[in-house]
């Protein structure tokens, strides 16, 4: 693993250079100062980075590789504070790039109530559970009118859209490295089950930013 020290005022070609393209990008993070923070890939290896100089700048990227952990299921690399892979070898790089925001903007102390893949669906009174399978996942919900059909089919389309999953022909889901990943499964849940709200968070997200970085969408705090 790489890395590279602060004093030298690293510009954001060599951040790239060290730590690969920036897939996604908070742009204030609310929690600790403002600053912006980076999610990098190269080969296999996630890095997590800000340009802040400000105290315990670190101890915050810390809590947010402690998150991905807890909550994505990554693991930190060793001799790293905030280095992070997969361990089934896939980068996994669409949820990654989605979920990302998702992460950072939740308390450090965030956790799931349960470990259920359930819950209630947010346009309709349906409950939505998520199922293992040899073929992956399978969404299920407490009904089978044609109402929860329409509704299964955009959920389904959320995982896909969101997750980066894919969705045979039997409705199964699945991921592309074909192993279980059921902290992505429950972070993504929330998100699949209403398509049309979470993309105009994202437009939202997306202007946001653009107006807070400056060229390539970092701050120097």
């Amino acid at each position: 693993m790489q890395s590279i020290n602060k004093q030298f005022n690293p510009s954001p070609a060599e951040i790239t250079n060290y730590f690969g393209d920036c897939i996604s990008l908070f742009p204030i993070d609310k929690q600790f100062n403002d600053i912006s923070i980076g999610l990098y890939l190269k080969d296999s290896n996630y890095t997590i980075w800000s340009f802040s100089h400000l105290p315990k700048t670190k101890i915050r990227i810390q809590s947010i590789c402690q998150q991905f952990e807890n909550l994505l299921g990554l693991k930190l690399a060793e001799n790293s504070h905030n280095q992070l892979f997969f361990e089934c070898g896939d980068n996994h790089t669409k949820p990654l790039k989605f979920l990302f925001a998702q992460v950072v903007a939740k308390p450090p102390d965030f956790k799931f109530n349960d470990q259920n893949l359930q819950i209630k669906d947010s346009k309709s009174e349906f409950l939505i559970t998520v199922l293992k399978s040899d073929e992956g996942y399978q969404v299920k919900l407490n009904s089978d009118d044609t109402k929860s059909k329409i509704r299964l089919r955009m959920i389904n389309a959320g995982f896909v859209k969101y997750g980066g999953l894919n969705l045979n022909e039997n409705n199964h889901l699945s991921f592309s490295c074909g192993q279980k990943h059921d902290k992505l499964m429950k972070m993504l849940l929330p998100y699949s089950r209403n398509l049309t709200s979470i993309d105009a968070m994202l437009e939202a997200e997306a202007q946001r930013g653009q107006m807070t970085t400056n060229t390539l969408g970092f701050s120097q705090t």
